[in-house]
């Protein structure tokens, strides 16, 4: 019996699919799923596992910084 190769690299990094993948990454950043569901439109397939990171990374910060500002007023 020959092993079935697979290439999905959702599926290899343990994710049912990219949509699994992009609301993992929405919750694991804290950040909404429109929001990494948008910059994943924007940047493609190819930077699902490093610009999209470092794009969610960095909404992730904002938001925080937007709360710190908010709690001066």
């Amino acid at each position: 019996m020959q092993m079935e190769k697979i290439d999905c690299p959702y599926l290899l990094n343990g994710y049912e699919s990219r949509r699994d993948y992009l609301e993992q990454l929405a919750e694991g950043y804290g950040v909404s799923q429109s929001v990494v569901f948008a910059l994943a439109s924007m940047l493609g397939e190819t930077e699902d596992f490093d610009g999209l990171v470092h794009s969610v990374h960095e909404a992730s910060e904002d938001m925080m910084l937007n709360d710190l500002d908010n709690d001066d007023l």
